[in-house]
């Protein structure tokens, strides 16, 4: 309890006036000397009211406390203060501690009137940003970052750890918060509207299990794959969908048995099941197509239009020659008759192709299967007229900024479990409506 607010008031606006008075300069300042003077005297009043508020909330001295955990009145037996990093800087905590004979449980009176967790050297904001930083730039850089920003001194292992610990927490937690009101992001506030659900891989360096000394044996680098799933609701313009309004992502490293479960949860959370229309953007991978028919057999499946031309231009150089001009017109009438649902004419093209080297032979027999299998998924003509996306070019950015732009730097290679933790925090923080990562710190 704070007991003298008001005389904290007038102390405070004591302090403000005298550190202002020393400092501005009446025969003018620019403007650099004017933010050095309102930012140096907002860190030093920040700090005085911080360590004032904390010394009034302070318990009363008192040889017997109530055990917090049966309620028995236990004796004091000495003081244990810590130190606690908060975003103004470390305050030092003064802690009396008690011993319960009852159930042989020590607490401090300090730590239930200030809201400490036992163990945590830092308040749940400067952990949440150090797991906010630690996940979109190298550890090592984090520590400058708060140095010039807040004056605060956090090291590369602390920012690292509280990283790793925060995105083990969320890769726990379930997936339930509540979406913003459709009616905030601007779509059709009557039932669930028209949702996407776009799935893919990226490969990220890892490495097995190792220690410098060796003891583990020789350091083993090799890639691994992390699965991602967005789910997305778009803007519309002239007719098509373009632009998202709204998303929801998640991500592993671990296997598609861990993945799936993510999925569902994702999906619940965004209730595809009811959506008006559901469609399902994959680049071909066999597991996103047996995904999508056992959990979303309700969807419209999409084969993304620019990985199917890869394999477009993969027949027209086994056809032509690369780079050919024949080549590229090749491309460009199959991509003409496809964006006209000529899928039909366009497999027969392919079809009576009669290669003469075995290595065509085989392009011609793994992408003629290709070309069928996804057949129903090229409606291209169909799905442009009722304005639908036929690009994954959502899911392509969502690789770069979830998993690449973090995990796969040059030199790089992560534990398994490491980059999970890191996946977990970037995927939480880019999906709308998301608690503050606080809540996980």
């Amino acid at each position: 309890m704070v007991t003298g607010k008001r005389r904290l008031i007038e102390e405070a606006k004591i302090r403000v006036e005298q550190l202002l008075e020393e400092r501005i300069d009446e025969q003018g300042m620019t403007l650099d000397e004017i933010e050095a003077v309102v930012e140096s005297t907002m860190r030093e009043v920040a700090a005085w009211v911080e360590e004032r508020l904390i010394t009034e909330q302070q318990p009363p001295e008192a040889n017997l406390a109530s055990c917090p955990q049966c309620g028995t009145a236990s004796a004091y037996k000495r003081r244990l203060d810590t130190t606690v990093l908060t975003i103004h800087g470390p305050r030092q905590i003064p802690r009396r501690y008690h011993h319960c004979s009852a159930c042989q449980a020590g607490f401090s009176p300090t730590d239930g009137a200030l809201g400490l967790e036992p163990g945590r050297a830092a308040t749940r904001q400067m952990r949440a940003w150090q797991g906010k930083y630690g996940s979109a730039s190298v550890f090592a850089a984090v520590p400058e970052l708060f140095q010039e920003l807040r004056g605060i001194s956090v090291s590369a292992s602390t920012v690292e750890r509280t990283t790793l610990e925060i995105g083990a927490r969320l890769r726990a937690a379930e997936r339930t918060w509540e979406l913003p009101a459709a009616a905030e992001t601007g779509t059709p506030a009557a039932g669930p509207p028209r949702r996407y659900l776009s799935l893919d891989g990226t490969m990220c360096p890892l490495r097995d299990p190792w220690k410098r000394d060796g003891s583990l044996g020789k350091l083993v680098c090799r890639y691994g794959e992390a699965k991602l799933g967005i789910v997305f609701e778009t803007g519309r313009k002239e007719g098509l969908d373009t632009g998202v309004v709204r998303r929801g992502c998640v991500g592993t490293l671990g296997d598609l048995d861990e993945f799936r479960p993510m999925v569902l949860e994702v999906g619940r959370q965004w209730r595809l099941h009811e959506a008006t229309e559901l469609l399902v953007l994959g680049d071909g991978a066999a597991w996103i197509w047996r995904l999508a028919d056992t959990y979303f057999a309700h969807a419209i499946q999409i084969l993304d239009f620019w990985h199917m031309t890869q394999h477009l231009w993969t027949i027209a150089n086994a056809m032509h020659g690369k780079g050919s001009e024949a080549g590229q017109a090749w491309v460009q009438e199959a991509q003409w008759s496809l964006k006209r649902d000529l899928t039909t004419s366009f497999l027969l093209n392919v079809e009576e192709w009669a290669p003469a080297s075995e290595a065509a032979q085989e392009v011609r027999r793994t992408e003629l299967a290709f070309f069928t299998a996804n057949a129903e998924r090229m409606k291209y003509g169909t799905y442009l007229e009722k304005g639908y996306m036929i690009g994954s070019g959502v899911m392509e950015s969502g690789c770069r900024q979830l998993a690449a732009q973090r995990l796969d730097h040059a030199g790089m290679h992560w534990r398994e479990g490491s980059a999970d933790a890191v996946l977990a925090i970037r995927t939480h923080l880019r999906s709308t409506g998301a608690p503050p990562l606080s809540q996980y710190a």
